[in-house]
Formats: C-alpha cells, structure tokens, sequence
C-alpha cells in the first residue's frame, strides 16, 4: 500500500469514525462531529475488512496497524480489527444485521458477487440500516474533494465512501512487443500483430473460463465500443437514441468477431490467476484493472479503428471498494 493512499483511508475512516461514534446522539453533537476532540474518554468501534484468500489471503499486517494506532491518537476511538474472507461476505453481514451485530464500519465491493450477494446491493437493500453521509459531506465542504460518489448513492443520497479507484487499460509485456516489430497503432494492426504472436508459440491476449463463463471478451469489449462508438454515441444507445444496428456499433461487433476467429486459448482460471499467469512472460496483451507492478510490462492507448481515428479520451474506470457505516439508534 503506497504512502499517499495510506492517508487517504486513514483520513476517511476518522470521518467514518467520528460520524458513526456520533449517530443516535442528540442534534447539536451530531452536527460538531467532524470534531476528532469533541468525544471524552476512549471508545472502541469495530472495522470489518476483507481479504481474498485467492490472492494473499488476510492482509493484517504492520501497516494497518499503523493506521489504527494513527486513528486513534487523532480522535481518542480505538479500532477493533475484525477481517473476512470475500468468499461468502454478504451473507455473513445479513446473518449480523438480522441479530443486530453488524460492525460499526464495514469494508464492501460493489462489483463482487460471492455467491451470496453483492456490495452494490447490499448498499441498495440495506440503506436504512445504514448511515447516511449526505449532508455531513456537503456541509463540509468534503463533497467536492471525491471524483464520483455516485456508485455509493442510492435515491440520491450518500452511503459509502470508496477507498479505491481502478481503470481498465491495455497492459502488454514489453519484451514480447519489442520481439514481435513494436506496439500496433490500428486495430487492423491489433488484429495482425495478435496472429503473429499466435504464430510464434505465444498466447496474444489474456482470456479466462470459469465454469464455461469468460469476463475478459466483455471487458475487452468496452474497450472496443469506446473506439468505435465513443462516449456520447454510448450515452445515446443507453438512452434509446442509437441502435445497435448503427455503423458504429456493427464495426465493434466485427472486430469482436474477428478477434474470436484468432482462436485464442481460453485459460480455465480465476481472474487473479490469469494475472500471475500474464506476468509469467508468455501472454503479449491484457486488458484488465489489474496494473502490473514490474519493469517488463507497460500500458498502451487501445488501438484506434483506423488510421485517421485518433484513440478516444475516455478511460473505463470504477471505485468498487469502499466502506459504509452502520446507522446505531438513536438513544
């Protein structure tokens, strides 16, 4: 975890902190309760993060030790750590709200289902069990200091706050592009330079099956209808104004096409294993959230649809992890 994001969650689990320690007290406390001193003596305040046992399992490490100690000089409330898998998540915290045991703060992911639900909508179906941030955060000023907190509003109002932020882009192994002439520029060249890379023993692209499901052609798809169609052509077929039958979107789905005729190989692994695999030298491209933190691997614009089409300026980007408070009663 890099210094500068260490603050950043240390800065908003004391807003979350001091919000939560304040909800169900009385008018004027609640509206001084950005004030890290205003509560005498210590309380402690459960946190409840997740971990994915697929990747490094239960990160509890020095470090967010190092934050709660923080937390706690600057507003005298001590964070009792409390860690659970990805795996079955959702369950556990509507078994926790149905016996009234559902930690103070709650770490959630809007994009993973686990089986059991997701965080987008526990978020919706739980929202009146849960505190409601919006005017704290206008009155301030803290709006404005968020990109989007639109994944985490329902009906218009505030629940959650992210702590991150990912964009899809195209990663590609240097050495291998280096090898294979350089980057491709066009998608005609995307689509060639992927057929050589075939051709000499290497896997083109990376692309997943689980249980006869692949995410990546998906992803890769928005990156192509991003090229073809742009944003605004986008926001018109979302809106009923365009159709899928339009020239645009037709020369996504052929692109689509043609890169499903270069047979590339799907590898029966979960997501995160695709990514280890990617970096273990042998796939050229991947198109993912994932950045790769190693010298040999590099981002590139996605190829442009032809010569004379300059690379949209639009970037697929979510915020899907973030952190939401339990609303406590009022006394």
């Amino acid at each position: 975890m890099n210094r500068s994001k260490e603050i950043w969650i240390v800065k908003l689990l004391i807003i979350l902190l001091i919000l939560t320690s304040c909800s169900g007290a009385d008018d004027d406390l609640y509206e001084e309760s950005y004030n890290p001193v205003l509560e005498k003596g210590t309380k402690e305040l459960t946190l409840r993060y997740q971990f994915n046992p697929r990747i490094s399992g239960d990160s509890s490490d020095d470090r967010l030790t190092e934050m709660y100690d923080h937390i706690e000089e600057e507003t005298g409330l001590s964070i009792i750590s409390d860690s659970k898998s990805l795996d079955g998540y959702i369950a556990i915290l509507k078994n926790e709200l149905s016996r009234g045991e559902l930690p103070d703060i709650i770490q959630i992911n809007l994009m993973y289902d686990d089986g059991s639900g997701d965080g987008k909508s526990f978020l919706h179906e739980e929202k009146e069990n849960l505190l409601d941030l919006t005017d704290f955060l206008k009155e301030s000023g803290l709006m404005e200091k968020f990109y989007s907190l639109e994944s985490y509003k329902v009906d218009g109002r505030v629940y959650g706050l992210p702590i991150d932020g990912s964009t899809m882009q195209l990663y590609y192994n240097k050495a291998l592009v280096e090898e294979l002439g350089g980057l491709p520029e066009t998608s005609e060249d995307f689509i060639s330079f992927m057929k050589e890379a075939k051709n000499k023993g290497y896997n083109p692209i990376a692309i997943d099956e689980e249980d006869g499901f692949s995410q990546m052609p998906y992803d890769l798809f928005q990156g192509i209808l991003l090229e073809t169609a742009g944003r605004e052509k986008l926001y018109e077929l979302m809106n009923g104004e365009a159709s899928w039958f339009n020239d645009e979107f037709i020369a996504a789905l052929q692109l689509m096409e043609e890169i499903a005729q270069l047979g590339i190989p799907r590898l029966e692994m979960y997501t995160d294993e695709l990514y280890n695999e990617f970096l273990s030298g042998n796939i050229v491209f991947m198109y993912s959230y994932f950045p790769p933190n190693q010298d040999n691997f590099c981002v590139m614009p996605f190829p442009t649809v032809s010569s004379s089409h300059e690379n949209s300026p639009s970037l697929i980007a979510n915020f899907p992890s973030g952190y939401v408070s339990r609303k406590r009663k009022s006394n």
